[in-house]
C-alpha cells in the first residue's frame, strides 16, 4: 500500500463517509438472477465497519448500477484497525417484501481505504475486485475526517475569532490565547465529541442575531466565548459526566432555537422576540464562562482542583439550573415565535399524513366562558385535588347539573387552568359537528398532537396516510387508535375536559351515544394516566351507564349537592361584577342592596342570573333598570327551579312579540327557525338572506328587525360577521317544547323543511357559470393565489351554506325517505335542469365535490314516486334516464341520478304495460293492453302507434318488447306464443309474423345477443320453449329448443351471452339450464320457506354471470351462477307490493325495479363486495405480435405457446381451430409470413409451423440439430424459412416439403461466433440481413443473397468488442438500430452501399430498452423503442421523441414484442401479462421540422380527438417542462392521482379511481385481447384551457 491513513493517537477515525459508488464492468455479472431478468431487478449495496451496517438507496437494473448519494453513507468513530466489508445485493423490482439476494462482496482492512499519510486531502477514491467476478469491481469515492483535519480547524477558528473579541468596546469577556494550535490538536477528539455539535448548532444562530443591530453586540460576545471554551478543553474532560449534561442540553437547545432563525427574523424580527434573543445571548454568556472556569481548574486526572475543590455539589446545582433555564427559554422562544420550531419540515408532513382525520375547529373551550374570578373555588379546589391523584385511580369524574347551574362555565376554568395537562371539547345542539360523538377522539388526538410531540409521532406512525383508518365510523376503533395507543410511551398525566355530554348525538345516531357512553364507564378500558373531567345533564341513560357507588373509578359531582349558600353567594358576587362594578356610570336605581335578592332569585342558576344582568342593564324600550329589577324579582317568586328559566325566557320575550299579536309571533318563529335549525351558525348577514329566501316578497322587514332585540339571549345580533346562536341550549330547549314555549313554539321539522327551500331558492337564484372568474382549466384550485379573495368576493356565507347543507335539510325534513312536497320537487327539477352543473362548480371551490353524490342521493333516496302503479321500466343505454309503463297514467321518464322527472307522455290511449327505449335513447316503443304498440319520439314530442290488435280481436297480451341494436326493428313477443317485428324507421305501420309458436307459449324474453343473433324465451305450463334467428336475416338458425321442468313456469329469462336460461316453478323453485344444449346446471334452489312466494320476472346481468328475480311478495333477489346451480347471494327489501319489472344498468352497477306500490326502487347490484367480473384471459407473456402486409390480420404467440389471430381491419377474433403449440420447452420466438397465412415459432432445438391458409389449419415442426437458440424469417413469397443459429449456420426450409434446400454446412464458412437474429428480408426478397458477434469481437452487419446465401457485399462494422442488448434492422436495410449491454442509449446506424453513413444516440429516461422496431413511414424515418411498458415513437432526422410515451395500464408489464403495419399508421405490442394492444402511431405534418400535429385521443376514433391541442401542449414553448419521470415528450398522461395532464402539469381533467385501470390509453387503437371494459372518450367536444367558458352560453343572452 502507499500508506496507511492519519487517525488520532487512539486509531479512531470520527467520521468516514462515503459519498459515491459504482458498479465498473457490470456485464460480467449473471443476466438473471433466480429465475429472474437482471433488468428486472433493483439492487443495492450495504457497508459494515464492526458492528455498524448502512446500505445505500435502490438502483434498477436498466441502467448503470451507479449510486450518487446526496446524503452520504456515514460511520462516526470508526477503529482504523476494523475490517471494512461490502456487498451488493439484487431485490425483485416493485417488490414490498424482503426477497433480497447478495449477488458478491468485497472485505478489507479500514486502513486500506483511507487516504495516503502524506496527503493533504481528506478525500480518495477506491476500487477494489469483487471476491467471485474478477472482472468486476467496485469504485467508492470516500472522505475520511481526522483529528488532524479537525485541529487545524480549530486553530483558524480561534485565531479568526480572538481579535474581534478583544478589540469589543465594553466587553468583559476574559482573554482569548491565540496560540492554542498544539493544544487544539491534543484535545480534538474531545471537542469532536462533546463541543463539536453544540457549536454546529450555536453558529447559524449567533450569525442570525448579528444581522440584528439590538443584537449584534451580543451575538460577537456568545461566539468568541464558545471559541474560548474550544481551546482548553482537554482529553479528561469526558470523565466529568455532569458537564456532559450541560453540553447535551446546549446541542439541543440550539439546535431548535437555531433552526431556521434568520428566515424567521426577517426584517429585524419583533420586539418580542428580540427581547428573548438577547437574554438567550445572556445565558450563553453565562453559562460558557462558568464552563471556562470550571475546565481551567482540571488536574491532569480530571479532578476539579484550586477554589473549586470544595465545590463539586454547588457546581452540580448550578449545572442544574442553568439545564433548567434553558428548557425556560425555549418554552419562551417558541411562544414568541408561535411555532414550534423542532423540525418544523417534519411536523408539517405528520401533520399532512393526518389530513382525513376529523378535526372540529371552535370544540375546545377557552377562557371567555369560565367562571368570573372569585367565584366557584370551592368545585375547582376539589377538581384540582382529583387531577393530582396517583395515575389510575377514578379517571374520571363527572359533573351533572340542570340547565343553567354553571357547569359550563366550571369546564371553562378547569381547561383554561390545567391547558397544560391536555385539551378539552364541548358538544354543542344544533351545530352538526358538534354533537356527533365521532368527531370526539380525532378531535382531541389532533389537539394532543399539537400539544405533545411524543404523542403527535406515535399516532402518525399508526395512523398516518390511512384514510380508512382515520375516517372509521368505531369509537372503539378510533379510542384504540388515536387515544390508547399513541399514549403508550407518555406516563405524565394527560387531561380531556368534555362539556356537555348531554348534548351529543340526536334520534338518528343514539347508537353511537350509547357506544361512547359505554367506553368511557367501562373499567380498565382508558390508560392509566389519562383523566377525564366530564359536564352534563343528570339525563338517565349518562347517569346509569356512570353510575358507580363506591366511586373506585367514576367520582360523580352534582350541582345540587353544592351548598346553597356557596352557589348563592358566588352569583351575588357575579351580579355585583355585572351590574355595579362593570358600570363606570352608575344604573339608575341599582345598588349593592340589589345583588342579594336577584341571586336569591336566581335560586342557584347562572343562566338566569346572565339573562337578568343583562335585561336589568339593558331594559326593554320604556322601561327603567329599577323597574326591570322589580320585574324579575316578582316574576321569580312561588316558581320552582325548573320552571324558572321559562318563566324568564316568557319575560324577555312577551314585551316584544306579543303572544296575541299573530303576526308579531309567526315573524319571530320564522326567523328563529332560520337561527335554530342551521347546521352551522349563520352570520346576520346570512341569516337575513336565508329567510329573504322564505317569507313573502311583500313583508316589508327582515331578520335583523326581529333579532336585534334578542342580544340577552343570542350571540351575534349587534355584529353583522358573528355567528348567531343561543347564548345557552336551554333556550334551544325552550322555543322547541311546545308546552314550555307556548306561542313562541319553533318547530324544528318545519324549520328544516322551511331551510331547505331557503337552500335550494338561493342556489337557483345565485349560482352561475365561472362564479369565481377563473381563467383557465388547466390549474388545481389551490395552485389559483387569489383563490380566496375571489370566493369572498362572489360566494357569500348563505349560498356556501347552501350549496353544503340543502340536501341535509330535505333529507330530515321528508318522510320515510320520500320527498312529496310539490313546492320542494319543483325546485329540484329546476336546480337540476339549471344550476346542477354550477353548484359542483361552488363545491369543488370550497374545498371538494364528495358532498355531492350523498347529497344527490339523500333526494332520491333509491326510490322514485308516482301516482299509479308501475307495470315495467327499461334503462336508457347510458344508463342516465329511466322510463315506467305506468297503467292508466301512460308513459313516464325519470333522471335515474335525482329521481326527478324528466318528461311524460300521459295520453297514450290506453293502459301501458311493456316498455322498451331505442339503442340511442331517442324513442320509447311502449304496448298497451289489447295489443296496440305505440312509438313516442321523445326529442320532438311525436307520438304515433305502429299497430292495434296485433295479434286478432281476441287480442293477445304483449309480454314482452325489445329494440334490435340498430334501432330500426321492434319485436314484440306475446302470452299465446306470436313474436312480431316492425321496422319502425320508416313510420310504416306495417308488420309481420316472425315466429308462432305451435305450443302458444308466452314469449317473456327476447334477447339479441352480444355476440350476434336473438333469442326468444317462452314457456307453457311445465314446457321452456327456446328459438334462435340470424338478426340480419330473420330467419330461423336451429330447430326450437323444448326443456321440460318439475312443474308450471311461472317466469323465464335467458343471458345476453345465450349461454343460460332461467326460470322460476311453481313448486317453489329456482332452476337453470345451459345452452344450446339445454342441460340442467347443478340442481334448482328451494324457496319453500318464504310464504307466498312466486317469481313473475327474471333478468340477467350484461355478463351473464347473475340475474334478478322478484314477484309476489316485494322481495328482489340477486343469484351467481356456479357449476353448482344458482346460489343466492342477497335479498333485497323494500317494495311493499307486487314487483313487475327489473331492469339492470348498462354497466350491471345498479337494478331497478317497479312495483305495484307505485314506486321504482334503485339498488346497489354489487352489495355483497363481489367484484366486477372480467374475462378470462391467459396472462403468459408474449414472445411475438405480427401484422400482415396488407394489415388484414394480426398474430400474437405466447411463452405457453397459445396462438391467436384477429381481423387487422375491426380488431375483432378471427375465429379458428389453431391448436396450442405442444411444446417440451417455453416459445422464445416466432415469425409470420406476409401474406399471414403462415406463423412458425422456436423453442430450444425445435421449429413451429402453422398453417391456416384456407380450412388447412394443420400444424407440423422441424428439430433443428442444435443446442442453441434459433432465429429465423420468412422468404417474401412464404415459401421457405431462413434460420440462423447460435452455431453459425444458416438453415432454408421449403416451407411445403419441409427440407433443407442448401447443405447446412454452409453456415460454417462465416468466421463468427454466433448470430444476432432473426434475419430481416428486403422489400424484393432478394436479399436477407442478420447481425453477427464474430471471433474477433466485433459487431457486423451480413447481407447476404437470399437464394445462394452468399454475402452480396463486404460485413458492415458496427461497434468493437461490445455485446449487444436489443437490435433491429430496417425493413429497407439502410438503418441499424441497437441498445449496448453496458450503456442505456440506443445508437442508430445510417447505411448506403456498405458504408456506414450517420451515426446517432437516442436517450430515454435513464432507462434500458425492452424491444426495438423501425416503422415503414413514407414521409419520415421513424423508430419504435419500449422502455418497460412505456413505447416511445422517435423521429430519426431531428433524433426527437416525437410520439409517447404509449402507455399500456399495468405499468409492471413490459413490451416484449412489436410489429407495425405497412403504412406506419399501427403499431401492435405484445406484453409480459399476456396483453396485444393496438397502437395508433400516425403523425400529421413535418414531424421533424416541429410542425408536426399530435392528436390526443382517448378512444380508438380519431373524430374523439381533443380541439386545440396546442393550448394545452404548448408549442411555443421551446423546451416544455418535464412534469413526470419517463414523459420529455410534449404531449398528454395519466397521472398517479389521476389527472389527464400535458406539460407544465396542466391538467385536462381527472379520472376516478375506480376508472382508472380501464381507461382508454392515450392512442391506443385497440386492445384485442379484451379481458377487461375499457372507457373511451369522446373529446372533441371538450372546452379547455383559457377556452374552457366556451362550453356555456347562457341561453339568456341576446
Amino acid at each position: 500500500m502507499d500508506g496507511v491513513g492519519t487517525t488520532s493517537r487512539d486509531g479512531t477515525i470520527l467520521k468516514l463517509d462515503i459519498l459515491q459508488v459504482k458498479v465498473l464492468g457490470q456485464e460480467h455479472l449473471p443476466r438473471e438472477i433466480e429465475g429472474k431478468a437482471f433488468n428486472k431487478r433493483r439492487f443495492y449495496v450495504e457497508f459494515k465497519i464492526g458492528g455498524m451496517k448502512k446500505k445505500t438507496k435502490h438502483c434498477s437494473g436498466n441502467g448503470r448500477l451507479e449510486w450518487n448519494l446526496n446524503k452520504a453513507v456515514s460511520f462516526t468513530n470508526v477503529d482504523s484497525s476494523s475490517i471494512f466489508e461490502a456487498a451488493i445485493y439484487a431485490k425483485r423490482a416493485l417488490s414490498i417484501v424482503h426477497d433480497a439476494v447478495k449477488i458478491d462482496g468485497l472485505s478489507d482492512s479500514v486502513e486500506s481505504i483511507l487516504p495516503p499519510s502524506y496527503s493533504q486531502d481528506t478525500s480518495c477514491v477506491v476500487i477494489r475486485v469483487l471476491d467471485s467476478y474478477a472482472e468486476v469491481q467496485l469504485e467508492l469515492h470516500i472522505k475520511v475526517t481526522t483529528a488532524a483535519s479537525l485541529g487545524a480547524d480549530t486553530e483558524a477558528a480561534i485565531r479568526n475569532a480572538a481579535k474581534p473579541v478583544q478589540d469589543l468596546r465594553g466587553s468583559h469577556s476574559p482573554q482569548i490565547p491565540t496560540d492554542v494550535a498544539s493544544a487544539a490538536a491534543g484535545t480534538a477528539q474531545t471537542v469532536g465529541k462533546l463541543l463539536l455539535p453544540v457549536l454546529d448548532r450555536i453558529k447559524p444562530f449567533c450569525e442570525a442575531m448579528d444581522s440584528i443591530s439590538e443584537l449584534h453586540p451580543y451575538a460577537k460576545i456568545a461566539w468568541s466565548i464558545v471559541k474560548g471554551v474550544y481551546t482548553i478543553l482537554n482529553n479528561q474532560l469526558k470523565r466529568n459526566d455532569k458537564i456532559g449534561e450541560l453540553f447535551a442540553k446546549m446541542d439541543s437547545f440550539y439546535s431548535i432555537v437555531g433552526k431556521d432563525l434568520m428566515s424567521r427574523l426577517g426584517g429585524g424580527g419583533s420586539s418580542s422576540l428580540i427581547a428573548i434573543l438577547q437574554r438567550i445571548s445572556v445565558m450563553t454568556m453565562e453559562c460558557c464562562s462558568f464552563i471556562q472556569l470550571y475546565i481551567s481548574n482540571l488536574n491532569a486526572s480530571g479532578f476539579v482542583a484550586g477554589a473549586l475543590k470544595n465545590s463539586v455539589s454547588s457546581n452540580n446545582d448550578r449545572i442544574e439550573t442553568y439545564c433548567n433555564i434553558f428548557d425556560s427559554l425555549q418554552q419562551d422562544f417558541c411562544d414568541a415565535i408561535r411555532v414550534d420550531t423542532h423540525h418544523i419540515v417534519e411536523r408539517m408532513a405528520e401533520y399532512a399524513s393526518l389530513g382525513d382525520m376529523p378535526h372540529v375547529k371552535g370544540a375546545s373551550l377557552n377562557a371567555e366562558g369560565s367562571c368570573l374570578e372569585g367565584t366557584r373555588k370551592d368545585i375547582l379546589g376539589v377538581v384540582s385535588k382529583w387531577i393530582s391523584k396517583s395515575l389510575g385511580r377514578q379517571p374520571i369524574l363527572l359533573l351533572t347539573g340542570e340547565a343553567g347551574t354553571g357547569k359550563s362555565a366550571i369546564a371553562c376554568s378547569v381547561a383554561v387552568e390545567f391547558a397544560a395537562l391536555g385539551c378539552s371539547f364541548g358538544f354543542k345542539r344544533g351545530i352538526a359537528e358538534r354533537c356527533n360523538s365521532l368527531n370526539l377522539f380525532p378531535t382531541i388526538a389532533r389537539d394532543l398532537a399539537h400539544f405533545d410531540d411524543s404523542f403527535r409521532r406515535a399516532l402518525c406512525a399508526g395512523v398516518g396516510n390511512d384514510k380508512a383508518l382515520q375516517t372509521t365510523s368505531s369509537l372503539e376503533v378510533q379510542f384504540q387508535h388515536f387515544i390508547k395507543n399513541p399514549m403508550a410511551g407518555i406516563s405524565r398525566p394527560i387531561l380531556v375536559v368534555i362539556d356537555a355530554l348531554d348534548e351529543c348525538g340526536d334520534a338518528k345516531n343514539r347508537a353511537q351515544r350509547v357506544a361512547l357512553l359505554r367506553l368511557l364507564a367501562t373499567p380498565g378500558k382508558l390508560p392509566p394516566n389519562l383523566r377525564f373531567f366530564i359536564t352534563s345533564r343528570p339525563e338517565s341513560d349518562i347517569c346509569s351507564h356512570f353510575e358507580d357507588p363506591n366511586e373506585h373509578y367514576i367520582i360523580t359531582m352534582r350541582m345540587n349537592k353544592i351548598p346553597i349558600e356557596s352557589t348563592s353567594e358566588d352569583i351575588t358576587l357575579y351580579i355585583r361584577t355585572r351590574l355595579i362594578t362593570d358600570f363606570h356610570s352608575k344604573l339608575e336605581g341599582i345598588d349593592e342592596a340589589c345583588c342579594q335578592p336577584l341571586a336569591h332569585a336566581s335560586q342557584g342558576l347562572f343562566q338566569w342570573a346572565f339573562v337578568a344582568c343583562d335585561q336589568i342593564a339593558y331594559p326593554p324600550t320604556g322601561r327603567k333598570p329599577r323597574e326591570q329589577y322589580k320585574r324579575l324579582v316578582q316574576s321569580s317568586s312561588d316558581v320552582g327551579q325548573d320552571k324558572l328559566l321559562d318563566g324568564l325566557y316568557l319575560e324577555v320575550l312577551r314585551p316584544l312579540f306579543a303572544e296575541d299579536n299573530e303576526e308579531g309571533t309567526i315573524r319571530f318563529k320564522s326567523v328563529l327557525a332560520v337561527v335554530l335549525a342551521s347546521f352551522e351558525p349563520l352570520t346576520m348577514t346570512g341569516i337575513k338572506a336565508m329567510h329573504e329566501a322564505l317569507k313573502p316578497s311583500d313583508d316589508d322587514y327582515d331578520a335583523g328587525d326581529i333579532l336585534q332585540h334578542l342580544g340577552s339571549l343570542l350571540s351575534g345580533v349587534n355584529d353583522r360577521d358573528v355567528p348567531i346562536r343561543p347564548l345557552h341550549i336551554s333556550f334551544r330547549d325552550f322555543l322547541t317544547d311546545e308546552k314550555r314555549s307556548h306561542g313562541f313554539f319553533v318547530d324544528e321539522a318545519g324549520a328544516q323543511h322551511s331551510l331547505g327551500l331557503a337552500s335550494l331558492r338561493t342556489m337557483i337564484k345565485m349560482l352561475r357559470f365561472n362564479i369565481c372568474k377563473l381563467e383557465s382549466s388547466y390549474m388545481l384550485n389551490d395552485e389559483i393565489p387569489d383563490l380566496q379573495k375571489r370566493i369572498d368576493e362572489n360566494i357569500p356565507s348563505h349560498l356556501s351554506y347552501s350549496c353544503r347543507f340543502w340536501a341535509r335539510h330535505l333529507d330530515i325534513a321528508s318522510t320515510n325517505g320520500r320527498i312529496g312536497n310539490p313546492d320542494v320537487r319543483r325546485l329540484l327539477k329546476a336546480f337540476v335542469d339549471e344550476s346542477i352543473l354550477f353548484w359542483l362548480e361552488v363545491l369543488s371551490i370550497l374545498g371538494g365535490v364528495s358532498p355531492a353524490s350523498p347529497a344527490l342521493e339523500t333526494t332520491a333516496q333509491g326510490v322514485i314516486q308516482h301516482s299509479d302503479v308501475i307495470r315495467d321500466i327499461a334503462i336508457s343505454t347510458d344508463g342516465a334516464r329511466i322510463a315506467g309503463a305506468c297503467g292508466e297514467s301512460g308513459v313516464f321518464i325519470w333522471d335515474t341520478r335525482t329521481g326527478l322527472l324528466n318528461s311524460s307522455l300521459s295520453k297514450c290511449g290506453g293502459y301501458a304495460l311493456r316498455i322498451a327505449f331505442s339503442a340511442d335513447g331517442a324513442r320509447v316503443a311502449y304496448a298497451l293492453l289489447r295489443g296496440t304498440i305505440g312509438v313516442w319520439d321523445v326529442e320532438s314530442g311525436r307520438n304515433w302507434t305502429i299497430a292495434e290488435f296485433i295479434f286478432g280481436l281476441d287480442s293477445d297480451e304483449v309480454v314482452c318488447l325489445t329494440f334490435s341494436p340498430d334501432g330500426r326493428k321492434l319485436i314484440a313477443g306475446s302470452n299465446h306464443g306470436t313474436v312480431g317485428i316492425w321496422d319502425t324507421s320508416s313510420g310504416d305501420a306495417s308488420g309481420a309474423i316472425l315466429y308462432q309458436s305451435i305450443m302458444k307459449c308466452s314469449f317473456d324474453c327476447i334477447s339479441f345477443l352480444s355476440h350476434g343473433g336473438a333469442l326468444a324465451c317462452g314457456y307453457k305450463e311445465n314446457t321452456i320453449e327456446v328459438w334462435k334467428w340470424d338478426a340480419t336475416t330473420l330467419q330461423l338458425t336451429e330447430q326450437p329448443l323444448h326443456i321440460e321442468a318439475e312443474s308450471s313456469v311461472f317466469a323465464v329469462g335467458v343471458s345476453f351471452d345465450g349461454r343460460h336460461v332461467a326460470a322460476s316453478l311453481e313448486n317453489d323453485t329456482i332452476c337453470l339450464w345451459g345452452l344450446p344444449e339445454g342441460t340442467p346446471i347443478g340442481i334448482s334452489v328451494s324457496m319453500s320457506s318464504r310464504t307466498d312466494w312466486e317469481v313473475r320476472k327474471i333478468v340477467f346481468t350484461q355478463d351473464g354471470s347473475r340475474f334478478a328475480s322478484a314477484g309476489h311478495r316485494g322481495a328482489v333477489d340477486v343469484w351467481k351462477i356456479t357449476p353448482t346451480g344458482p346460489v343466492l347471494e342477497v335479498s333485497l327489501q323494500g317494495h311493499t307490493d307486487w314487483v313487475w319489472g327489473l331492469a339492470y344498468s348498462p354497466y350491471g352497477r345498479h337494478l331497478f325495479s317497479c312495483s305495484d306500490d307505485r314506486t321504482i326502487r334503485k339498488w346497489d347490484a354489487h352489495s355483497t363486495n363481489t367484484p366486477d367480473p372480467t374475462i378470462p384471459q391467459s396472462t403468459s407473456s408474449i414472445v411475438g405480435v405480427h401484422i400482415s402486409h396488407d394489415g388484414t390480420r394480426i398474430a400474437s404467440v405466447s411463452e405457453d405457446g397459445t396462438v391467436c389471430l384477429w381481423d387487422g381491419a375491426s380488431g375483432t377474433v378471427i375465429p379458428s381451430r389453431l391448436p396450442t403449440i405442444v411444446n417440451e420447452g417455453t416459445i422464445y420466438l416466432s415469425a409470420m409470413s406476409r401474406d399471414g397465412t403462415r406463423i412458425m415459432a422456436f423453442s430450444r432445438g425445435m421449429v413451429w409451423l402453422l398453417d391456416f391458409k384456407g380450412c388447412k389449419q394443420t400444424e407440423r415442426r422441424i428439430e433443428l440439430d442444435t443446442e442453441y437458440d434459433s432465429t429465423g424469417v420468412f422468404s417474401a413469397d412464404g415459401s421457405r424459412i431462413y434460420i440462423t443459429s447460435g452455431d453459425r449456420k444458416v438453415n432454408i426450409i421449403d416451407v411445403d416439403t419441409m427440407e433443407e434446400t442448401l447443405d447446412s454446412s454452409t453456415g460454417e464458412a462465416f468466421p463468427l461466433k454466433e448470430f444476432y437474429g432473426p434475419p430481416v428480408i428486403s422489400p424484393d426478397g432478394a436479399q436477407f440481413a442478420v447481425l453477427s458477434q464474430d471471433t474477433d469481437e466485433t459487431v457486423r452487419l451480413r447481407t447476404l443473397d437470399s437464394q445462394t446465401v452468399e454475402e452480396v457485399s463486404l460485413p458492415m462494422l458496427l461497434h468493437s468488442s461490445d455485446q449487444l442488448w436489443r437490435w433491429c434492422i430496417s425493413p429497407d436495410l439502410h438503418y441499424v438500430a441497437c441498445e449496448l449491454s453496458h450503456k442505456d442509449n440506443i445508437q442508430v446506424m445510417r447505411i448506403e452501399d456498405g458504408i456506414l453513413q450517420k451515426a446517432i444516440s437516442l436517450h430515454f429516461d435513464d432507462t434500458s430498452c425492452f424491444c426495438l422496431v423501425f416503422l415503414p413511414y413514407t414521409t419520415a424515418t421513424l423508430l419504435a423503442s419500449a422502455h418497460g411498458s412505456d413505447i416511445v415513437i422517435w423521429d430519426l432526422v431531428s433524433c426527437n421523441p416525437i410520439i409517447g410515451p404509449l402507455r399500456h395500464s399495468n405499468s409492471t408489464a413490459g413490451v416484449t414484442s412489436m410489429a407495425c403495419s405497412q403504412d406506419g399508421m399501427r403499431l401492435v405490442a405484445g406484453y409480459e401479462d399476456g396483453k396485444v394492444l393496438v397502437w395508433d402511431v400516425s403523425v400529421f405534418g413535418d414531424s421533424h421540422s416541429g410542425n408536426s400535429v399530435i392528436p390526443i385521443v382517448l378512444s380508438p376514433e380519431a373524430a374523439h380527438a381533443l380541439p386545440h391541442p396546442e393550448d394545452i401542449l404548448s408549442p411555443e414553448v421551446a423546451a416544455p417542462k418535464v412534469y413526470s419521470k419517463g414523459n420529455p415528450i410534449n404531449t398528454v398522461e395519466m397521472t398517479r392521482d389521476g389527472w389527464i395532464v400535458g406539460p407544465e402539469y396542466r391538467r385536462l381533467f381527472w379520472v376516478p379511481p375506480e376508472l382508472r385501470a380501464g381507461i382508454w390509453p392515450h392512442r391506443m387503437k385497440w386492445d384485442i385481447t379484451g379481458g377487461e371494459e375499457r372507457i373511451q372518450f369522446d373529446l372533441s367536444q371538450v372546452a379547455h384551457g383559457r377556452r374552457w367558458t366556451d362550453c356555456y352560453v347562457d341561453s339568456d343572452l341576446p
